[in-house]
């Protein structure tokens, strides 16, 4: 029998595999209904976030105008009852970029947030094999 917290968590996880189904159909209308109102989008870390309906809209757009497609990976929930980590895979026509999203879901069970991490090390050209910037091999 699932506990609250459980039940909880795979609601949250949900929610961020709903995003990257969404965000990949081209369903900017239905990405941005799963945003709270007030919800924010740092992509990348580093960058100024995009908040505001506005501003959320065109990110969103942006990115589904790219025609990128998102790989998420194994989605891993906080004991903070808010986030979920996930690794992902974006890719385009003309490059690969390896990714952290770090999302926060709140209560009401829409995005609050969204920070997404990679660096210029984490791109490669679409046709390059993958391999691990991170470390000498």
């Amino acid at each position: 029998m699932e506990t609250e917290p459980v039940k909880a968590e795979l609601r949250r996880k949900q929610v961020v595999d709903e995003y990257f189904r969404r965000l990949n159909a081209g369903d900017v209308p239905g990405v941005l209904a799963l945003f709270a109102d007030d919800a924010r989008i740092e992509d990348p870390v580093g960058h100024p976030a995009h908040e505001g309906d506005t501003a959320r809209e065109t990110y969103v757009s942006e990115q589904v105008g790219r025609r990128a497609r998102l790989t998420p990976g194994t989605l891993v929930a906080s004991h903070d009852e808010e986030q979920v980590a996930v690794p992902y895979t974006v890719s385009t026509t003309a490059e690969v970029i390896d990714a952290l999203g770090l999302f926060r879901v709140g209560p009401a069970g829409t995005i609050t947030e969204i920070r997404a991490f990679s660096g210029r090390t984490d791109r490669r050209p679409t046709d390059a094999p993958q391999h691990r910037k991170d470390r000498d091999d």
